[in-house]
């Protein structure tokens, strides 16, 4: 399946469901690692999935997020 390709579908399946935000191949696969690494997948695992030559590279997907940050100090800190 070409790059093409698989942009149309994702175009005409998001249409299909309604979906206003506009989606994108890149827009999925960030997605994915984003999701991959909040579900413990390492880093290094990840920079395969992704093709990556450099951990460097992979490594914009392990910014934090700030409600992630609220949720682990809550659940951690011993006055949170």
């Amino acid at each position: 399946m070409s790059g093409n390709e698989l942009h149309y579908l994702i175009r005409h399946y998001t249409e299909k469901a309604g979906i206003e935000k506009r989606i994108t191949c890149h827009s999925l696969r960030a997605s994915m690692a984003t999701a991959m690494l909040k579900n413990g997948a390492g880093i290094i695992h990840l920079q395969k999935i992704l093709g990556h030559s450099k951990p460097e590279s992979t490594q914009i997907y392990t910014q934090v997020n700030i409600e992630d940050l609220k949720e682990v100090y809550k659940r951690t800190h011993p006055r949170g």
